[in-house]
């Protein structure tokens, strides 16, 4: 069994894995468009901050129907960035950096493009037509309720060719893998192989958790958006397949396998980790970042106004709740010697800064003194730990708020009146806030104070400016006087 001792620590345990989203990360052949030769580019710069790994989102053929996460073809790249020679040089050269490099790939479905599914749709006789999940009409119709995982329409698509209807658990452009069929499994554990033999450090695998739906296709409780996916998530033939995949990633070695098991609660995750440790070497817990948002006032991916925070306000305050959470985080993954993760954003929600932005009204000196009572019962560790979290969450989106700086100065000032800076100096637990170095509170206080210097120092500057300017004016409003009255 795996455990936290040094002996046994894994890379992936304390490193700093950035998500490169390869369209607009950098453009070396001025097209436009972010490319493979762009991000080779960039790998000093990337090393040169502290940057462990580099998790890059989808590079492999698509149509792009779903920002690539809709594949037609496994094995290769997507010309839009480059060439195979195109990665394999990005991932020697990321490897000459020290640094590692992950894959994010979807095994739950492929492309309606993709080779197997034009010769699945063609014919009922056709040997690649049992590679998805057809079901006859029911009362001319789909074949039960199910709803898309982006709950935006039914998950079947009648196909005339074939007389049935296909099942997708997102858009109907990425067809559902038939994971029960031995075939499908091979040809996705060659996939898996030929990206490890070519070096690669490990995979993030998305939406892992809808790989499998059960035989009866029963109806799902609840219609449309209120519906309950209680027959096609979260099912039990997922775990055999994904300990094959562990299995695999074993062979070659130190390999991370973490996956997106959304939304995914503390217990959810962790049935993903296998009884021994045996399936993900980590599990997305989306439970923070969803409890923050429940607090929020933001527009979701959708673009709608979400209001929900006066309810949860009156429940309990945000702080309590994290600290709550983050106590269960700890004691569940612990006792087991398993590795825990928090979420807090990622490419499919808004940006964390956003919604901390919509917890309403209060100022941040409100929100730290929602904090301040685990001083009174001695519970200065937890105090820490959850302004950590929120000053540690901005300095990540610093480049993506204008007055970043500003929030961080009354953050730091909360915690300056509370007498707290001493304890957050000794405050050095190692522990891993998902894909963040472990850095003790001290060095985010003492990058804060550096970032509030240079913000008050520029103040300081910009009014000596302003000061010298009106002087100046003053001057040419006096000279002009005096050339008038000799005029």
């Amino acid at each position: 069994m795996e455990t936290r001792n040094k002996k046994q620590k894994k890379w992936w345990h304390d490193a700093v894995t950035y998500e490169v989203y390869v369209p607009s990360f950098c453009d070396a052949n001025g097209d436009g468009i972010g490319d493979l030769r762009g991000v080779t580019s960039k790998l000093e710069y990337l090393a040169q901050l502290g940057i462990d790994c580099i998790w890059l989102t989808p590079i492999m053929k698509s149509p792009f129907a779903d920002c690539g996460y809709d594949v037609s073809d496994y094995c290769s790249i997507n010309p839009v960035f480059g060439t195979m020679e195109d990665f394999d040089e990005l991932l020697r050269k990321t490897h000459e950096q020290g640094m590692k490099l992950i894959l994010d790939v979807v095994f739950g479905h492929t492309s309606d493009k993709h080779p197997w599914f034009q010769q699945a749709a063609s014919s009922r006789q056709s040997p690649k037509h049992t590679y998805y999940v057809w079901k006859d009409p029911v009362n001319g119709g789909p074949p039960n309720n199910w709803y898309q995982g982006c709950m935006c329409g039914p998950a079947w698509t009648y196909v005339k060719e074939v007389d049935q209807y296909y099942y997708h658990a997102f858009v109907k452009d990425q067809p559902q893998l038939n994971w029960a069929n031995p075939e499908v499994q091979e040809e996705i554990y060659r996939v898996i192989r030929f990206w490890l033999d070519k070096g690669i450090d490990g995979f993030r695998l998305d939406a892992i958790n809808f790989l499998f739906c059960e035989d009866d296709f029963r109806d799902n409780p609840g219609e449309g958006r209120a519906q309950r996916r209680v027959v096609n998530l979260n099912q039990a033939g997922i775990h055999a397949i994904v300990q094959k995949m562990r299995s695999i990633a074993d062979e070659y070695g130190d390999i991370m396998m973490v996956g997106e098991v959304y939304p995914g609660s503390t217990d959810e995750g962790r049935l993903y980790y296998g009884n021994s440790n045996n399936e993900l070497t980590q599990a997305f817990n989306f439970t923070f970042l969803h409890t923050v948002k429940e607090y929020s006032t933001y527009k979701d991916e959708w673009g709608q106004l979400q209001q929900t925070a006066d309810f949860h306000r009156e429940e309990i305050s945000l702080a309590t709740k994290l600290m709550e959470m983050w106590r269960y985080n700890e004691q569940t993954f612990r006792a087991l010697e398993l590795w825990p993760t928090v979420v807090l954003g990622n490419h499919d929600q808004p940006r964390i800064s956003s919604v901390l932005e919509g917890l309403g009204e209060e100022t941040y000196r409100d929100r730290l003194d929602r904090i301040a009572p685990y001083a009174a019962t001695g519970n200065t560790k937890e105090l820490i730990l959850c302004a950590a979290i929120l000053i540690f969450s901005y300095i990540l989106t610093l480049l993506d708020i204008s007055n970043t700086p500003l929030m961080l100065g009354m953050i730091l000032e909360d915690i300056m009146e509370q007498n707290f800076v001493t304890a957050a100096m000794s405050y050095d637990r190692n522990y891993s806030i998902f894909f963040t170095r472990p850095i003790s509170a001290a060095i985010l206080i003492i990058t804060v104070v550096l970032l509030v210097g240079m913000m008050r120092l520029n103040k300081k500057i910009e009014a000596l400016n302003a000061k010298q300017m009106e002087n100046i004016a003053a001057g040419h409003a006096a000279d002009d006087a005096a050339a008038a009255q000799q005029a």
